[in-house]
């Protein structure tokens, strides 16, 4: 549902309110029909916000965004899909070394996504995450 939403009706994006809405649906998919995603979701979000300095807020488009002041670390949406936005050379190795894939949408940016399933994945993307929070707070 998320990709054929995100590729085919992105138009419905500027909709007002509309992003958030959608996003309320993926959160309540993910709780209702993917429990260990749930869990993920929030053990990559308890382990970002541990960070000093680091806050939330919603997303502009959808889910939830972690900052370190007014830089982004990344966010993740309700179905378990973590975005963050690295250097190429750094998305290059990480997209190498298996451990994100290319931009969902523009595969040809330097942020990278995945898929949060599990306990695993979730400690992967918490390292990821926090590599980003190192870069950023070495800015």
């Amino acid at each position: 549902m998320f990709r054929f939403v995100t590729t085919h009706l992105q138009f419905l994006g500027k909709v007002p309110g509309l992003v958030h809405v959608f996003e309320a649906v993926l959160i309540l998919e993910s709780t209702l029909l993917h429990r260990p995603r749930l869990a993920a979701i929030r053990q990559v979000r308890q382990e970002a916000l541990s960070w000093p300095g680091v806050t939330q807020r919603a997303n502009e488009h959808g889910g939830t965004r972690f900052d370190l002041g007014r830089r982004e670390i990344g966010h993740m949406h309700g179905n378990g899909l973590v975005d963050i936005l690295f250097t190429k050379a750094i998305r290059d190795e990480v997209i190498s070394a298996g451990a994100a894939e290319q931009h969902h949408l523009y595969p040809k940016s330097n942020w990278v996504s995945l898929f949060l399933q599990n306990e695993d994945d979730a400690r992967t993307a918490a390292a990821l995450l926090r590599r980003n929070y190192e870069r950023l707070k070495a800015l």
